[in-house]
């Protein structure tokens, strides 16, 4: 959302938060994380995308470059409740830091993805050369199988402008466009798969509905 002072009233410009299916009691849902700065113009844009666990239907996303980060934390920690209390999946690194922090500490939500780091348990997951790829490849596969549903106009506005960088060696997005929802979209994904591989032997429930 855009923020405008008019005689020190702040008004939101509507268009951020767009919801396409209410939760449903007693299904779960995951959102994936992507945080920017909020400095506006041609900035990276604050997303997080919302995905029914069950079907794989994004069902809810918000996607600013002007919010800043308290707020947004503020906007996903209401969704996030909403949606019977989703696991939320964020980096921990950059303005993902400011924004776990905050979820755990000023708004007490718990239902958070973590690591392991050594020894000790750590909320969010770091984006490294390494993993960066496989959270991508867990989008790609979903797209290429057509089991995702997507909903988002500005997500396949970024999908349009994803390519392979030869001189950075790595898929991105072009020159003056983003891959923020793409980020958002990949790692809730990823955090699916992730629940998918500790579920009972036998168990296809996730899938049925596909």
């Amino acid at each position: 959302a855009k923020e405008d002072k008019v005689k020190n009233e702040t008004t939101w410009v509507r268009g951020a938060l767009h919801i396409w299916k209410e939760p449903i009691p007693g299904r779960e849902y995951i959102i994936g994380v992507d945080s920017a700065e909020g400095q506006g113009e041609e900035s990276d844009n604050s997303c997080f995308e919302v995905i029914d666990q069950l079907t794989c239907e994004q069902v809810a996303e918000f996607y600013s470059n002007t919010c800043p980060i308290h707020t947004f934390t503020q906007i996903l920690a209401m969704v996030a409740k909403t949606y019977e209390t989703a696991l939320v999946i964020a980096e921990s690194q950059g303005p993902g830091l400011a924004v776990l922090s905050k979820l755990e500490h000023d708004f007490h939500y718990e239902n958070i993805y973590s690591t392991m780091q050594g020894k000790k348990e750590s909320t969010g997951i770091k984006t490294t050369k390494s993993n960066r790829p496989l959270f991508l490849e867990t989008l790609h596969t979903r797209l290429i199988n057509k089991s995702i549903i997507v909903k988002s106009k500005r997500f396949v506005k970024e999908l349009g402008t994803f390519i392979y960088n030869k001189q950075t060696k790595r898929a991105e997005a072009e020159k003056g466009y983003h891959d923020d929802a793409i980020m958002a979209m990949s790692l809730a994904l990823y955090a699916k798969e992730e629940r998918s591989r500790n579920l009972p032997t036998g168990y296809n429930g996730m899938e049925e509905m596909r």
